[in-house]
């Protein structure tokens, strides 16, 4: 496929899809070279995560709220 047909595909310009394959070949995406740009994705993913825990705990607490106020106005 050539970038013009990729970049079809994936509704962006023609220059971004060149600019990724030449970033790729110099090793600029390589996670595995200390990339700032991935540190800071992981440093989001857990972040995420964290809030993704603390969320569910707070939804299981409001939900023991909710059936605890249910049984006392009956």
């Amino acid at each position: 496929m050539t970038y013009s047909e990729v970049a079809e595909d994936l509704g962006v310009d023609k220059s971004v899809i060149r600019d990724w394959c030449k970033k790729a070949d110099e090793g600029a995406l390589d996670s595995t070279k200390g990339n700032p740009a991935q540190v800071s994705v992981e440093e989001q993913l857990a972040k995420l995560r964290r809030e993704v825990r603390i969320l569910r705990e707070e939804r299981e607490i409001l939900k023991k709220a909710a059936a605890f106020f249910a049984k006392e106005t009956r």
